[in-house]
C-alpha cells in the first residue's frame, strides 16, 4: 500500500456531499492542504492510527470532521487486514 492509494481513497470519500455542522468537507479537503501533507502513523503495539497535519490545517477542521477523517483511514486499513 502506498500513500497515494490512501490519499486517493480519502479524496474520493471527501468528495461525497457530507457535511458536519456547517463545514463542507470539499472546502477543507483539497490536495494542496490535506492530501500531500497528511502523515499517518500506525503504532506497532496496538495498531492505532495517528493522523498528523500541519497546525494551520488542524485549526480549520472541526472535531467531527477530524474524527471522520480518522474513521476513513481506519476503514481503509481494516479493509486490507492491516489492522486487527
Amino acid at each position: 500500500m502506498t500513500g497515494i492509494e490512501l490519499n486517493h481513497k480519502l479524496e474520493l470519500a471527501l468528495q461525497t456531499p457530507l457535511r458536519f455542522e456547517d463545514e463542507p468537507l470539499a472546502l477543507i479537503a483539497t490536495a494542496e492542504t490535506v492530501f500531500f501533507k497528511l502523515r499517518i502513523d500506525i503504532t506497532e503495539d496496538d495498531d492505532s492510527i495517528v493522523l498528523l497535519m500541519p497546525t494551520d490545517i488542524q485549526t480549520d477542521l472541526s472535531q467531527r470532521t477530524w474524527t471522520w477523517l480518522l474513521t476513513q483511514c481506519q476503514n481503509y486499513y481494516k479493509e486490507r487486514n492491516l489492522l486487527k
